[in-house]
């Protein structure tokens, strides 16, 4: 298996295949992205960083032909996703194939990342040198005798420690999506039908992480592949999201450590979050307020009140304020939202389509921002 430091950016990260990887689409722009688009377009959220203490907000537009592009896969092993591309996930093989899809794109993007943060040991400064340090009993007495020597010594301890960590935080997942792939080889029942508004989980005892399927009735007119991260008693959990849009439905499918099914609560929001087309709405937009990595229907954005979407903008920066599982207060989908209370009868949640809700003062949600970056610098990479 390869390790973090052994990574080859534009390589197939197809298991042990070295292959030229290609531009292509994480979801389809065929079937997909081109449904919810208007003009070719799609609006998504970036940001854009003029200095480390100054990050301004903006929404883009992008072409269908940018959207979700991915250089992950070489030809060979991208063409294995071509029935995904033609038809609409309706199979266990297509969740399976969808599955290993998303999950192997995201972990090679994620590869990269930290690639990029954490390839060269010059990038330790004598702070996190410092810092790294405190752990240790003769801090003082080390502190005392800190040289050049002694400094380049412990920044390539940082850097070691730092390979074993990502290295084996990554392991995991790719372990899974290997997984997935071999599920899709062998696994039974390749060509049952999934069902509509059937909440699906899956995982064996062998498997680290556990992954559910939602397919619905009704389309959201969004794409989204990410990563979040989801903190719990000062442990760090990644998840993985995938929501792709048809003509008249969605599918959803997620991916989280099987240790956080020890949380009820979790597991229990997951659970409420399809229990019919209002709480799936509500899940999405959960999911859009705390992730990069979405396209949506322009229109759905640039028909908001000024005022409305000016806060959803500064949400979309601040979005380590809130964790996947918790409800935004704000509506998104107003239109949607219409139809599916009316349909439901579920008159008092169309309240929060006009509803403004009230944010602390930008600079005070900036600084706790920079504090949350802060704390996922090199040498806490190590610390936490």
């Amino acid at each position: 298996m390869k390790k973090i430091f052994e990574f080859e950016k534009d390589k197939c990260c197809y298991y042990n295949c070295n292959d030229e990887s290609i531009k292509a689409h994480a979801i389809s722009k065929r079937i997909s992205l081109s449904v919810i688009a208007e003009n070719n377009h799609l609006l998504y959220f970036s940001p854009k960083q003029f200095s480390k203490y100054l990050k301004k907000e903006f929404f883009k537009s992008i072409s269908i032909h940018q959207s979700t592009i991915s250089k992950s896969f070489c030809k060979k092993h991208d063409d294995m996703f071509e029935s995904l591309d033609r038809n609409e996930i309706s199979t266990v093989q297509d969740i399976l194939l969808q599955s290993y899809r998303m999950v192997s794109i995201l972990l090679n993007e994620e590869r990269s990342s930290y690639y990029s943060r954490f390839n060269d040991s010059k990038r330790i400064s004598k702070e996190d040198v410092i810092s790294f340090l405190k752990k240790d009993e003769k801090y003082n007495e080390l502190l005392e005798k800190l040289d050049d020597q002694i400094i380049d010594i412990v920044k390539r301890k940082i850097f070691f420690e730092i390979q074993e960590k990502i290295s084996s935080n990554l392991s995991v997942i790719e372990d899974f999506s290997i997984y997935l792939i071999h599920l899709f080889d062998i696994g039974e029942n390749k060509n049952k039908l999934i069902e509509i508004n059937k909440f699906y989980a899956f995982s064996t005892d062998n498997m680290e992480y556990s992954f559910f399927i939602y397919k619905t009735d009704f389309q959201i007119p969004i794409a989204i592949n990410t990563m979040g991260k989801l903190i719990i008693d000062n442990e760090t959990f990644n998840y993985y999201i995938n929501i792709i849009p048809y003509t008249n439905s969605n599918i959803i499918f997620g991916v989280i450590p099987k240790q956080l099914i020890r949380y009820d609560y979790i597991v229990n929001s997951i659970e409420q979050a399809f229990i019919d087309k209002l709480s799936v709405l509500n899940f999405v937009e959960s999911i859009v307020v705390s992730n990069d990595g979405w396209y949506m229907q322009p229109s759905i954005i640039n028909s908001m009140k000024e005022e409305k979407r000016n806060i959803f903008m500064k949400d979309c920066m601040f979005q380590n304020e809130r964790k996947f599982y918790e409800a935004y207060d704000l509506s998104i989908f107003d239109d949607l939202r219409k139809d599916i209370c009316l349909e439901l009868n579920k008159t008092d949640e169309l309240e929060k389509i006009n509803f403004i809700p009230k944010r602390e003062e930008y600079q005070d949600r900036y600084i706790n921002m920079l504090k949350k970056i802060e704390k996922d610098s090199i040498t806490s990479f190590i610390l936490d």
